[in-house]
């Protein structure tokens, strides 16, 4: 199945396997993606593996305490 969502920056996605995270980062030179999941661990993945995910779209964890960037935890 291919994934149709496209990735946004600062919004939050759900695996369905249940693992949460939020696009930080988008690289459209190197079509990279850089993600924070809901335990605070950043990690990267290509356009390739993103495509291959099931997401669904979700809002921010109501006890998210794993910001990057102190102040900017709203919703885009």
């Amino acid at each position: 199945m291919i994934n149709e969502l496209e990735p946004i920056e600062g919004r939050w996605y759900e695996t369905v396997a249940g693992v949460v995270f939020r696009i930080v980062a988008l690289d459209s030179d190197s079509a990279t993606i850089e993600v924070q999941y809901e335990n605070g661990d950043i990690d990267e993945m290509d356009r390739n593996e993103w495509n291959g995910l099931s997401l669904e779209q979700v809002e921010m964890p109501s006890d998210w305490r794993g910001s990057m960037d102190p102040g900017t935890d709203e919703e885009p």
